[in-house]
């Protein structure tokens, strides 16, 4: 079984990842705060952030993961987290939606959430259908629209500032395919953009018009990494050990 950790250092993984690490730059240049947490640690994507700080929430125990957390229950306080990065996390989660709410939750008023996917309707999509008996990444993960994506966002008051699309080579490990990537995602991004294999988002939690927002000192979402973790009412989210 090929894991999203495995197919990230295959050759097209790897073109995948400086494509979508360029584009997470550009979007995270301009936006500063406390805290930023990514949820799903296969990769560190926030090490270079210009966030003060960092925590990487996982399933299992990686050497940088900040805690092992699941991903619809967030050991996070309300209102407290600045930027929120979901690299290919609705995919791979059983309640996408459940997600979506506890961001919407931990992120302050105006605060920012960066989400990834494979789009369904590309040649990665097709890709996916002809592997359907597949266990590996990202064949056997769900691929979902972008504009479905968008519509989940808006249910819950988010307002999408940026999309980027890229990845729009065949969808195969061959070093001839990948090395056409730089022209061919080129042209595809002029000429055919709604194909493209993969899409990156920046949307921002909006603001009540209706409802003045009083001047109210930020709770501290935590003063050490051991204190990531609740002890309350969310129960206990070690990493775990299989």
């Amino acid at each position: 079984m090929l894991n999203m950790d495995d197919w990230y250092t295959t050759s097209l993984g790897k073109m995948v990842d400086e494509q979508e690490k360029a584009i997470l730059e550009a979007f995270l240049s301009k936006r500063f705060g406390y805290y930023i947490v990514q949820l799903n640690g296969h990769r560190n994507l926030i090490e270079q952030a210009r966030v003060k700080r960092k925590f990487v929430l996982t399933r299992e125990p990686y050497l940088w993961a900040t805690a092992c957390a699941e991903e619809t229950a967030l050991p996070i306080q309300t209102d407290s987290v600045d930027v929120a990065l979901l690299p290919h996390t609705l995919e791979i989660t059983k309640d996408p939606h459940q997600v979506l709410r506890e961001v919407e939750r931990i992120l302050i008023p105006e605060g920012y959430v960066v989400i990834s996917g494979f789009n369904p309707w590309s040649l990665v999509g097709a890709r996916r259908l002809l592997s359907v008996k597949s266990t590996e990444f990202p064949w056997a993960s769900q691929f979902y629209r972008l504009s479905r994506v968008i519509d989940w966002l808006k249910l819950l008051g988010f307002q999408v500032d940026v999309v980027e699309r890229y990845f729009f080579v065949l969808p195969f490990q061959q070093k001839s395919v990948v090395q056409q990537a730089g022209w061919v995602d080129a042209l595809g991004q002029k000429l055919w953009p709604f194909w493209s294999g993969g899409y990156m988002l920046l949307a921002k939690k909006q603001v009540s018009t209706l409802t003045p927002i009083k001047p109210k000192w930020r709770a501290r979402m935590v003063s050490s990494e051991s204190e990531v973790t609740e002890t309350s009412q969310r129960g206990d989210f070690g990493c775990s050990k299989e």
